[in-house]
């Protein structure tokens, strides 16, 4: 493995480790851990232009520069987005896993996520300097990762992976590294789970985007199976959910500041109570309409990809 590439929507580097990614994780004990380790996720596809870029990489935009780094000689750690540690010697790619269908895209190239840590040396050159007719984003990309971005990240994560469970969807656990999803600011949160009888894997993701006084969130729930070179999907399908809420019976407190309301909305998911019940019960919904389908069905239904080489 001797370059990772890196795709962007701004020209200023977004490879700063206070603007970690995250890989999810379950612990042995079964709880969720979102902030284990944060890093950086790369492809290690260079040959992307920006819309397959979009698409391969399930982005939230349409990237206007890609940039390498070449790992030769570097010391660094390595994860798949399972959360395997990958060696930086390793040359037979196949094992590592694609990227998970997300916010609407089939994903399907393969990602790694270099772990932040005082001995990672971050050098990226441009490669090439633009990408053509790149730059336009999704409507749910944000534009700026914020801390209030990764506690509602984390919460976020926290309901979706209830909402599986609850649906009896087993949740995919392979020890101390076992990794269900990943959040990656400006996007929003991806969490995988797998049907195991049919070797078929859901995903679910969310994005959220504030308009002013509303707060908006769309998911998308994705039925998928890889049969290389092949990539099988049934949807997206999804909904969106707007919260709009008063605190407290005074009416002239029914349309806060952003920043009061976004407060208020963390406070209220942190205790489990509206919108929290009423997304991972919507979630739920979906979840149970996709385990439902049937193989016939699937066949007949789904929309198929062709799984980039890398």
């Amino acid at each position: 493995m001797d370059t990772l590439y890196r795709y962007s929507l701004k020209k200023t580097p977004e490879y700063d480790c206070n603007r970690r990614e995250h890989v999810i994780k379950l612990t042995k004990q079964n709880q969720l851990n979102f902030d284990l380790k944060g890093g950086i996720f790369f492809s290690l596809n260079g040959a992307l232009d920006t819309y397959s870029a979009h698409s391969n990489l399930a982005l939230t935009y349409y990237p206007a520069y890609r940039r390498k780094m070449n790992t030769n000689g570097k010391k660094f750690t390595l994860e798949d987005n399972r959360g395997g540690v990958i060696s930086n010697e390793l040359e037979d790619f196949s094992a590592i896993p694609r990227s998970w269908p997300s916010f609407g895209q089939p994903g399907g190239s393969r990602e790694v996520i270099l772990i932040c840590d005082d001995s990672a040396n971050i050098e990226l050159i441009e490669s090439p300097p633009e990408l053509e007719d790149g730059g336009e984003v999704d409507e749910f990309h944000l534009e700026d990762s914020t801390i209030y971005d990764q506690v509602f990240a984390k919460l976020i994560s926290a309901g979706l992976v209830s909402g599986l469970r609850e649906s009896g969807v087993p949740i995919t656990d392979v020890g101390e590294t076992g990794s269900i999803g990943s959040y990656k600011p400006g996007s929003g949160v991806t969490v995988v789970s797998v049907i195991l009888e049919r070797k078929w894997f859901i995903s679910v993701s969310v994005g959220w985007q504030q308009y002013g006084r509303i707060i908006r969130f769309r998911f998308w729930y994705t039925l998928f199976k890889d049969i290389a070179p092949i990539r099988y999907i049934y949807g997206p399908i999804g909904h969106t959910f707007d919260f709009l809420s008063c605190i407290g019976w005074d009416m002239r407190h029914c349309f806060p500041p952003p920043e009061v309301m976004q407060a208020f909305l963390i406070e209220q998911l942190e205790r489990e109570d509206y919108p929290y019940k009423e997304l991972k019960e919507l979630a739920k919904s979906y979840i149970n309409q996709l385990t439902k389908v049937t193989d016939g069905f699937f066949r007949a239904k789904s929309h198929h990809f062709i799984l980039p080489p890398l």
